[in-house]
């Protein structure tokens, strides 16, 4: 009798949202395949999971800054920052060092986000906001506005190489990321630590834990996690972008908050951000195997943001936080 009533509770509780989400992704998958004869075919599952990588493995990070109650929206800024700074590097120091001053930039850009919202007092989505501005402007500034493109076979074959011929490089690191990522939300301190300050910062103070420090992290781990994305899609397209990833940040949270992260923090999952992710990339592929206006995917996902964030609405999501 306990094993079903935990059951039960669990059902409705810890699994309900991702249930939902799996049943509504079935529906997507069903209509898509009955309108287009060449959705349901592995290829395009191919494609599909490699269009998420690129958004995916930052949804990662920012499902753990979501939770923990801090919203990052420099991450489209970073992933192109990054691609710029390996073109730009890549053929003086080779691949190797060129994916390491990548990661470093990131890293950068978060400890300058952190800086300012732990050290300066900014409200997270405000400072993010004027980053994402400040990022973007540094990207043009070292592009010159222009393309680089770059050369290095090794690099490129990150975002073009398949495994056994079939399983693509990025969906293999899509995987990976989110792989450590529920790790570190179910197993680790830090993961518990992050539920702990979004639900109840005040009380989280009070019981010791540095919130700033924790705050400080996580936008780095943000960063640097949009820094790798912006590898693979630099690696995907074999040049530098200066363009690159504009307005992802929106696709990024929407993939986060459709998976049941709530924006008040204290509450979300990895399996619920994957499946979240699955939702948003196969409604823009359908839109395009059926010749649906560009347009009109914009519509889409902006109409499935703002689903999400009503949905987090009636969860209980809300804003109010404190601050250490």
């Amino acid at each position: 009798m306990k094993t079903f009533q935990d059951l039960k509770y669990n059902i409705k509780h810890k699994w309900g949202t991702q249930l939902a989400l799996c049943a509504a992704y079935l529906i997507l998958i069903i209509v898509f395949s009955l309108a287009s004869p060449v959705f349901f075919t592995m290829r395009n599952f191919m494609n599909i999971l490699s269009y998420s990588s690129v958004i995916g493995v930052t949804a990662v990070a920012m499902c753990f800054g979501i939770i923990s109650g801090s919203l990052d929206l420099s991450v489209g800024s970073v992933i192109a920052l990054t691609g710029i700074a390996i073109a730009q590097v890549i053929p003086h120091v080779g691949t190797f060092w060129a994916i390491v001053a990548g990661l470093g930039v990131g890293a950068a850009c978060g400890a300058f986000n952190g800086f300012i919202i732990t050290k300066c007092k900014i409200v997270p989505m405000i400072a993010t906001l004027g980053t994402m501005s400040v990022f973007r402007g540094a990207t043009y500034l070292l592009a010159d506005g222009k393309s680089i493109m770059i050369r290095e076979d090794a690099f490129k074959r990150i975002g073009r190489a398949h495994v056994g011929g079939v399983l693509p490089v990025p969906v293999i690191i899509l995987i990976v990321a989110f792989i450590i990522g529920w790790i570190v939300l179910n197993k680790t301190v830090f993961g518990r630590t992050l539920y702990s300050v979004g639900g109840n910062s005040k009380a989280s103070y009070l019981a010791g834990i540095n919130i700033k420090r924790n705050r400080f992290v996580t936008f780095i781990l943000i960063s640097m996690m949009a820094a790798v994305s912006g590898i693979v899609s630099t690696a995907q397209t074999g040049s530098g972008i200066p363009q690159a990833a504009t307005g992802t940040e929106l696709d990024i949270v929407a993939a986060v908050i459709l998976g049941g992260t709530s924006l008040a923090g204290g509450k979300g999952s990895m399996v619920g951000t994957f499946v979240g992710l699955l939702i948003l990339t196969t409604l823009s592929n359908g839109m395009v195997l059926l010749g649906i206006q560009s347009f009109w995917h914009m519509v889409a996902k902006g109409a499935v943001l703002i689903l999400a964030v009503y949905i987090d609405v009636l969860r209980g999501g809300g804003f109010e936080r404190f601050e250490a």
